[in-house]
């Protein structure tokens, strides 16, 4: 391992390193707040976001829907009243990461890791007694959130340029290998501390998984691994626009290459401000008044039970973007139902890659840290069938804990109404119980 100090004295870490689908009760339709939402700016005809899909429209497109201005996540942080430090890893193929830290940097590491095409900012929207890399600070923890390669906060290599196709050849394979371990041991070598928490959601769960299967000696970093939402190869509900995605993922990544679009739902694309520019005009015109409820992220994993000026937030914020092979490799998991490396276009590349014309399986008895899962009756993604053959498999389970709301969604781990009462006391008690 070796770190450099930056021109803006930034330290720079490098590292040299089956599921059954379970739709029941999904009839039930997602609780929607009926409290009168606060109205944008009125917008032009949307007759005029119509012709031509060109860069063009997408600059038209953001002018026409004059969305919430979002603040960077330290400038979120310090209006809560925390201190924020950004930091920048590079990590062994020289992809630039960006932490962000919250609070003082005393008491014990807590490392926040985001899922797919999510970021840092995720864990410190809405108040300061409601979201949770807040909650952590108040509790007396050193809190640290990471950004995988290639979404908003961490967009630079050293020698790649984001705007060519080779800076996306990666899916979470190399988030895992790579992007966790150089985050994590920067952090334990900065703050002098030989163990953290790891909270993951979602993707940040099967990075994690990945992580100790490429290095199995980060289990003994790790106090306490709590998976939010824990996935290997979902096993997804039919209304999610991931479902349709998977099936024609590899389709979808030829087109979007031939095109140009090398990233998946990056801010400011074409794609994205299609999609959300005309759900939220429909909205307008159909109902005349304005809900944030249109996102892709939320098409994907279902629509968190939020408070409208909450989910405002969400929208002005996420989808952040990642590799369109990304969700390739995502579509891969989905179809085979297998958790496994990702599987290029031939075997002769598997063998070049892997040494076999197949891609190795991920195995979650490689990791032998101590692990708590929690898991929602209705998520679209962490399917409770699923959740119980990760825990069935993880040597060291602590407990696989089923939030006490039947309606408990893949989002609500973050930005459910309930999470600060069902959910994130939970997490403050186990971090707390875990032993050295």
């Amino acid at each position: 391992m070796s770190h450099e100090q930056s021109e803006s004295g930034e330290k720079k870490f490098s590292e040299e390193s089956e599921f059954d689908f379970d739709d029941s009760g999904f009839t039930d339709a997602y609780e929607k707040d009926s409290s009168s939402p606060s109205q944008p700016p009125q917008a032009e005809d949307p007759i005029g976001i119509l012709p031509g899909i060109t860069q063009f429209l997408s600059q038209q497109m953001r002018s026409l829907i004059q969305p919430l201005e979002p603040k960077e996540a330290p400038e979120i942080i310090e209006a809560a009243g925390f201190r924020s430090e950004v930091h920048k890893v590079t990590t062994e193929d020289g992809y630039i990461l960006t932490m962000h830290r919250v609070g003082e940097g005393v008491g014990p590491v807590v490392f926040l890791q985001h899922g797919l095409i999510c970021s840092s900012v995720d864990w410190v929207l809405g108040e300061r007694d409601k979201a949770l890399g807040f909650i952590l600070a108040d509790a007396g923890y050193d809190v640290w959130l990471g950004n995988f390669r290639g979404n908003a906060y961490s967009r630079e290599h050293t020698v790649l340029d984001p705007a060519r196709e080779k800076f996306w050849h990666f899916s979470f394979d190399q988030m895992g290998q790579r992007d966790l371990p150089t985050m994590l041991n920067y952090v334990l070598e900065l703050t002098r501390q030989e163990k953290l928490t790891y909270i993951g959601h979602s993707m940040g769960t099967m990075t994690f998984w990945i992580m100790m299967n490429h290095w199995p000696w980060m289990n003994a970093k790790v106090r306490l691994m709590v998976g939010l939402a824990p996935i290997t190869a979902p096993a997804l509900h039919q209304n999610s626009i991931l479902h349709p995605l998977a099936t024609n993922s590899q389709w979808l990544c030829r087109l979007l290459s031939l095109t140009g679009n090398y990233e998946f739902l990056a801010k400011g694309s074409v794609i994205q401000d299609l999609k959300q520019g005309i759900f939220g005009k429909v909205s307008n015109l159909v109902t005349g008044g304005w809900m944030p409820t249109q996102n892709v992220l939320f098409d994907m994993s279902g629509i968190p039970r939020a408070t409208p000026e909450l989910l405002e937030q969400i929208v002005a914020h996420e989808p952040s973007g990642t590799s369109s092979r990304n969700i390739h490799h995502f579509g891969q998991a989905v179809n085979s139902q297998v958790f496994r490396a990702y599987n290029f276009p031939t075997p002769e590349e598997n063998v070049a890659m892997y040494g076999s014309e197949e891609p190795p399986e991920y195995k979650l008895e490689e990791v032998t840290c101590p692990a708590i899962l929690f898991w929602g009756q209705k998520d679209w993604m962490a399917q409770p069938r699923g959740v119980a053959a990760i825990a069935a498999r993880l040597p060291r389970l602590v407990d696989s804990v089923k939030v006490a709301d039947e309606k408990w969604n893949h989002l609500d781990f973050m930005w459910g109404r309930e999470a600060p009462t069902l959910l994130f006391p939970q997490i403050l008690e186990a971090i707390k119980q875990t032993k050295e």
